[in-house]
């Protein structure tokens, strides 16, 4: 992987962007508070499947990502300031894992639903009210991690997630089960510790779900 921890070093790679050696390359990590926006020519390599840029200040994704829709496969955006997302993000069909935790997300794309390869979505510390329900359409995901956001629900439309197995919820302001939750049998990890359920309605859900790991 490489690894660049300053503007400068960016700088120098990007002066290097001819040589094999950097075309060729299939990981790269970007963090520092340097940052303040992704530097384009990342998305002009040919073969980038693994991008990580955290611990940064950027606000925003440029539309160019939509680049990388043949190749990329994991796509860490942790721990940033980013606002917004486009609906480019859609185009990244390959991609198995996104990460997106401590941000300042207040929405995520309906685009979403277009990255069909995704297995792990992580968005949990953002400053989301509701999830999109094109998420519907991600028939191959495993994993949804949204804690410590302002959730009240879930989307019905969840209950097409036929390959979830885990979903963490905890931290939230839900007070009663969504209703996709029942639908999703190969459900595994289900955490709802820390929202508003009532001790009543926890009797309830233990009583409707047949879930290995319980969190209420």
């Amino acid at each position: 992987m490489v690894e660049i921890k300053s503007l400068a070093e960016a700088q120098q790679l990007k002066q290097s962007i001819s040589d094999k050696s950097i075309v060729d390359e299939t990981s790269f990590s970007f963090s520092g508070g340097d940052f303040t926006d992704i530097p384009l020519w990342i998305f002009e390599l040919p073969h980038v499947e693994s991008l990580r840029f955290t611990n940064t200040k950027i606000t925003t994704v440029p539309n160019e990502i939509k680049k990388l829709g043949s190749t990329l496969a994991e796509l860490d955006l942790a721990r940033n300031e980013i606002k917004t997302l486009p609906d480019s993000i859609g185009q990244l069909t390959k991609m198995q894992k996104l990460d997106l935790r401590n941000n300042k997300l207040v929405q995520i794309p309906k685009s979403i639903g277009d990255c069909a390869a995704l297995k792990t979505l992580v968005i949990s510390n953002n400053l989301l009210k509701e999830l999109p329900s094109s998420l519907e359409k991600l028939q191959s995901i495993q994993s949804i991690d949204v804690q410590n956001c302002q959730l009240l629900t879930l989307p019905y439309e969840l209950k097409e997630c036929t390959s979830l197995s885990s979903l963490y919820l905890n931290k939230n302001n839900i007070s009663t089960l969504p209703t996709c939750i029942p639908h999703l049998e190969f459900l595994s990890i289900l955490d709802l510790t820390n929202n508003k359920i009532s001790e009543s309605e926890k009797k309830a859900i233990k009583q409707i779900l047949n879930v290995h790991d319980l969190r209420l």
